[in-house]
């Protein structure tokens, strides 16, 4: 499923790069942003901000910390 038409940004690219963000060294959090610039893209209309940061948030549901996850309050 097609989240960003304007730079063809599928629902499965952001869940991978969020999974590798949230996986890596360094504890950060995750924005938009951040998953545009991780995938090479800017965003150009705006209008997929909310679901981009909709999916960022529903792949942090079931973060694989076990509740000690520093990303999450």
């Amino acid at each position: 499923m097609i989240v960003c038409s304007c730079n063809a940004i599928t629902l499965t690219e952001i869940r991978r790069v969020v999974e590798e963000l949230h996986a890596g060294p360094v504890p950060r959090v995750i924005t938009p942003g951040v998953v545009y610039r991780a995938l090479g893209h800017r965003p150009q209309c705006g209008s997929c901000l909310g679901a981009v940061a909709e999916v960022i948030d529903q792949s942090l549901q079931g973060c694989c910390c076990g509740g000690t996850c520093k990303l999450k309050s």
